[in-house]
């Protein structure tokens, strides 16, 4: 007598790596979110995975739905846009049953702000600013047009002069003023 069974799988998609690494430092601002699993998988349209700035866990950053993400081989990624900042910790959440095995097992989800999360890079690139003055300051002059253009990796939303008057003692207090944004050029 011959016997003839079939096993079935019981065993759930387990995570084998995260992308970035659980409580990685210097994550790069445009870094792809993956994750790769211990056996080939199925996306579940509808689950979804979110981003979470950590300072306002209550407040999701994004939500990207797990059938958007790409799949290769057993790695799923996901791209989070422009949402990470310099000098910002994050956590993710994956929803449970986003995706199943190939015997339907479905993945437990990740459901706590400790399970993977990251700081992004440190912004150690200094602005440059560069000016252009209107010619030359006469006596008796209170008025002077000076334009500034300032560069920077990241959008430069304000910016402050500090100026004080010449007069032969040149020790009087200094004096800011806001700097406007002139809408067509872009330069304050």
């Amino acid at each position: 007598t011959d016997w003839t069974f079939t096993t079935r799988d019981g065993s759930p998609p387990v995570i084998t790596l995260l992308e970035p690494a659980d409580d990685a430092t210097e994550v790069s601002l445009t870094s792809k979110l993956k994750i790769t699993f211990d056996e080939a998988i199925t996306k579940v349209l509808g689950k979804k995975l979110v981003v979470y700035e950590s300072s306002q866990p209550n407040s999701p950053l994004k939500t990207i739905d797990i059938s958007t993400s790409t799949l290769t081989g057993k790695t799923l990624s996901f791209d989070p846009g422009n949402i990470l900042a310099y000098n910002k910790s994050y956590f993710v959440l994956v929803e449970n049953g986003a995706v199943t095995d190939v015997a339907g097992n479905e993945f437990a989800g990740i459901a706590s702000g400790t399970q993977w999360q990251f700081s992004v890079e440190t912004d150690t690139q200094k602005p440059t600013i560069t000016y252009t003055d209107a010619g030359s300051l006469t006596k008796g002059n209170s008025t002077y047009l000076v334009a500034a253009t300032i560069t920077d990796n990241k959008m430069v939303s304000s910016a402050k002069v500090f100026y004080r008057g010449i007069s032969s003692e040149s020790t009087g207090a200094f004096t800011s003023s806001a700097l406007v944004v002139n809408a067509s050029s872009g330069k304050f």
